[in-house]
């Protein structure tokens, strides 16, 4: 009997995902998180929403107050910058508000430095806003130009608030200080993405690929994607330059632009967060994964959420890891992580059994707890154990299966969007309808009338993207590609065409039908327009 039941457990262990990484703590939200932000020790976390929160480190709730989309705190957690449309204001860690100050414009990206003392608002009609801890607008500067104007995408704020990257659709800017403009690189017309800084460097994502530049604005490489790039993090010193896209992979690079190591996820990379060394790294994924990896891009765990992460962060020694979907938040324990988690358990019989279960519902694991009665093995002659440990493999396994199911539903949905109708289906069509000749649906009309919004959204960019490469007769593989095959006159609409459904598509906040149909109605516009030229 004692022999069954070590086998039983050795089936059980096997029949889990490998490396998967219980969250240490988990908390739901009534709203969307649109915003998540972690102190420098990882004692303190920041959501942004409906409801701005604040948790200690063990995930305990510290207050619920005030209302703000974009967020962000300092090193220490003692100051929290708040903007929420056209209002800015400073919170202290108790949840008092310090100051408050109306912006001239509706805000869109903010940063903190690390020591709380510059705050860096952007807002949607290029201009960037530099205020100091007292609340005082120290500079406004301006990156539109007189013929074009700019879209700003990111912003990133070193430590000490000293040096302020801004990049956007007119190209990457950074200033000194108070808005003081070192060096300009409007030539960048490759749409850029994403920016992060460290003490000496630059990193910059766009449509195109990767560039790392000097603090004096010289090129030291350039590494091109095929698909945009979606996120960035690089580590203090600068010697580890992560960089995620569309492409479902994940890659480091070294100060000279060496890939290191890439890995690849089951979505586009949302978020990723670097810890002070570049020995831990998370990544979040539209595959509704957190990844936790290290300094050499092996995985040391996954952890599952019931949405996309959009959303990642980690402490300093990177000892404390959090993520977060549209409304859920995670605690992630990256210490004590064995590195070989692909080997078979040297003790089965202390592993507890209740934790890899909890790892695939919505339920936080505890890490220590509940374990098997340490009589079990021992209690010779009775069949119930082995009754009870068949059942309990026989629950894993199809937990494990349905897990699986659910992963692989956004993407088999996109793809049956994508196929044409069967035959059987369409003689079916041409039978019932009067007309002799059966006109097919727009392929974006069947996940819309599902409830399916984000992928009729990306089916109509699809659409758009084909349609310009059929009438072009140029190959376009990303959307600067499209933009580049479409005449001056037409490149602006377009351009907006994009940015709306890579909006609607991929953006923390759901979209709503009657969004999706004015997406509809213009690219019916357009495609009349494109096809008609």
């Amino acid at each position: 009997m004692r022999r069954a039941i070590v086998i039983l457990c050795a089936i059980f262990l096997l029949s889990l995902p490998a490396g998967a990484l219980p969250p240490h703590w988990r908390s739901t939200a009534s709203s969307d998180i649109t915003a998540l932000s972690v102190s420098s020790d990882g004692s303190y976390i920041l959501t942004g929403g409906e409801r701005v929160c604040l948790f200690a480190g063990d995930g305990t709730p510290l207050w619920r107050e005030w209302s703000a989309s974009l967020v962000a705190c300092s090193a220490d957690g003692g100051r929290i910058a708040c903007a929420n449309g056209q209002s800015l204001f400073l919170l202290g860690r108790e949840g008092a508000m310090i100051w408050r100050q109306e912006m001239p414009s509706t805000s869109a990206l903010l940063a903190i430095s690390a020591d709380g003392k510059r705050i860096v608002v952007a807002d949607r009609f290029g201009k960037v806003h530099f205020y100091d801890a007292e609340g005082k607008l120290q500079a406004t500067v301006d990156t539109s130009s007189k013929d074009e104007r700019s879209e700003i995408r990111a912003i990133a704020v070193s430590d000490r608030g000293e040096n302020t990257a801004v990049i956007s659709t007119r190209g990457l800017f950074y200033y000194r200080d108070a808005g003081r403009k070192v060096w300009a690189h409007d030539e960048i017309t490759d749409r850029g993405t994403t920016v992060a800084v460290s003490a000496d460097a630059i990193v910059a994502g766009s449509d195109a690929g990767v560039r790392l530049l000097n603090s004096k604005g010289d090129l030291m490489w350039l590494q091109k994607f095929r698909r945009p790039v979606t996120a960035l993090a690089i580590s203090k010193d600068g010697t580890r330059i992560l960089a995620g896209s569309q492409e479902n992979i994940v890659r480091c690079f070294d100060r000279e632009g060496e890939e290191i190591w890439a890995h690849e996820t089951g979505g586009w990379i949302r978020d990723i967060a670097v810890s002070k060394d570049g020995g831990r790294v998370l990544v979040g994924s539209m595959d509704k994964q957190v990844y936790l990896l290290d300094g050499a891009g092996k995985v040391l765990g996954t952890c599952a959420l019931e949405d996309w992460v959009n959303h990642v962060a980690l402490s300093a020694d990177g000892a404390t890891g959090v993520a977060a979907s549209t409304r859920e938040v995670i605690g992630i324990r990256t210490t004590g992580i064995p590195v070989k988690t692909q080997e078979p358990a040297e003790t089965p019989t202390e592993t507890p059994t209740a934790t890899p279960a909890e790892t695939l519902t919505a339920t936080p694991a505890e890490p220590a707890g509940t374990q098997e009665p340490a009589g079990a093995p021992g209690e010779e002659g009775s069949p119930y154990f082995l009754i009870l440990g068949l059942l309990a493999c026989g629950a894993v396994l199809g937990a494990g299966y349905l897990c699986r199911e659910r992963l692989g539903s956004l993407s088999r949905a996109a793809r049956e969007a994508r196929e044409p109708p069967s035959p059987a289906a369409v003689k079916e069509e041409a039978v019932e309808a009067p007309p002799p000749e059966a006109i097919a649906p727009a392929p974006w009309k069947a996940p819309l009338e599902e409830g399916d919004l984000r992928g009729a959204a990306r089916i109509l960019l699809g659409e758009m993207t084909t349609l310009v490469r059929e009438r072009a007769g140029k190959r376009t593989i990303i959307i600067a590609d499209a933009l580049e095959a479409c005449p001056d006159h037409e490149r602006e609409d377009l351009r907006r065409f994009f940015d709306e459904g890579n909006r609607l598509a991929y953006a923390g906040v759901k979209p709503t039908r009657e969004e999706i149909l004015a997406l509809e109605e213009e690219f019916l516009r357009l495609a009349e327009k494109i096809g008609g030229r």
